[in-house]
């Protein structure tokens, strides 16, 4: 009988909840073979695309004499594979596209050969140009479709008006495109969240959000015209090597959450400019990602969220992994990532590979109740 209660005992202590530390989310990264792919380069633009696949239009590849140029075509993914649906298509390198589920339309926003920002509309069958002399957009700009006002929103550094104290450099705003045009959001000479890497749309927040890389990650939320922080983290930052353009993160509308998958320096290491190939997930808090297994690319890949298969997709990029010149390939892998949360609540009840860690003071609280069930026996 006195087994039989230390095995009852014992076994109640392994089925009690340990508070553990514990990864948030477990990343599966999937190599998929598709017969055919777009070229191997760098900042391409990729966003959703019709029936929750993707499209990619092209970035900058890689030529014989160590330059770079666009192939100048859009390809679209649907069905784990890459299919080419026009060619002469506006180059993307740096700039920024997004889609309209309703319209079915597609949306990049970049600059001509006069350097004059500038709107490229694809309808499904032809590309229609648009000059917008009243934007006053000087760089990479960030798009998203906003889901409840059933527009596109844009976010990029600005010139401002001659009144403005601070330079282009320093000021950024936000633009919503309507029927008449793009309007300005907020006012003229804004710093709001500073050089954003990425907006998305929560659809269950209903607005319009932001992320950072730079200077740590950070997380912003567009509210009334204006930004506000949201959360930050100071463990990572982008190593950003030779990279003007950081394209390389998508929000997962399944998960809610945004990925961003790149080299980042670890600023909690003794040296501060250790570098780690990692994922920086942003769920409401930013944590740090790492798997086993994960694309060879480092540096200027292209990312969406991918509704089809509930992940995201990456494709393109490089990588040189000592930094050494002449030793930067590009891999042209397609992948699919899924993520995965490990925890139910934060720092309570993880598991570690699905089994089951005994609690400390669950199995202290089975030792002391043996003792005295063994001092009753004796006094009897």
């Amino acid at each position: 009988m006195r087994w039989l209660n230390l095995v009852f005992l014992v076994g109640l202590a392994w089925l009690t909840p340990s508070p553990v530390a514990a990864q948030s989310f477990f990343p599966s990264w999937q190599l998929l073979s598709p017969r055919d792919t777009p070229a191997a380069q760098i900042d391409g633009c990729m966003t959703a695309g019709p029936a929750g696949g993707a499209y990619f239009v092209s970035g900058l590849a890689p030529t014989a004499d160590g330059t770079y140029e666009s192939p100048h075509e859009l390809w679209e993914f649907a069905d784990r594979g890459w299919r080419k649906i026009a060619d002469g298509t506006p180059k993307c390198h740096c700039g920024g596209a997004a889609y309209d589920p309703i319209d079915g339309v597609l949306l990049v926003m970049w600059f001509n050969d006069a350097d004059e920002p500038t709107e490229y509309l694809w309808d499904g069958a032809s590309w229609h140009e648009h000059v917008l002399p009243d934007v006053a957009l000087k760089g990479p700009p960030r798009l998203t479709w906003d889901s409840e006002a059933t527009t596109f929103v844009m976010y990029g550094p600005s010139g401002g008006s001659p009144e403005c104290v601070d330079g282009p450099d320093d000021l950024f705003n936000t633009w919503r495109r309507t029927d008449d045009g793009w309007t300005m959001l907020d006012e003229e000479c804004s710093h709001n969240a500073g050089s954003l890497d990425g907006v998305y749309f929560d659809p269950v927040a209903a607005d319009i959000r932001g992320v950072n890389y730079s200077d740590g990650l950070s997380a912003w939320e567009l509210a009334d015209g204006s930004w506000r922080l949201l959360a930050n983290y100071d463990g990572l930052s982008l190593d950003r090597h030779d990279v003007v353009c950081t394209n390389t993160g998508a929000f997962d509308p399944s998960l809610r959450l945004w990925a961003a998958y790149s080299k980042f320096h670890d600023l909690d290491a003794s040296d501060s400019r250790t570098r780690v190939t990692t994922l920086a997930v942003f769920d409401g808090e930013w944590s740090e990602v790492q798997a086993a297994v994960h694309p060879r690319a480092q540096y200027a890949a292209s990312m969406t969220g991918l509704p089809q298969d509930h992940g995201i997709l990456f494709y393109g990029g490089y990588r040189n992994p000592d930094d050494t010149v002449g030793d930067t390939t590009y891999p042209y892998e397609t992948w699919l990532l899924h993520l995965r949360r490990t925890e139910t609540a934060h720092g309570c009840c993880a598991t570690t590979g699905g089994a089951h860690r005994l609690s400390p003071p669950a199995v202290l609280l089975a030792l002391l109740a043996l003792v005295g069930i063994r001092r009753r026996r004796s006094v009897r």
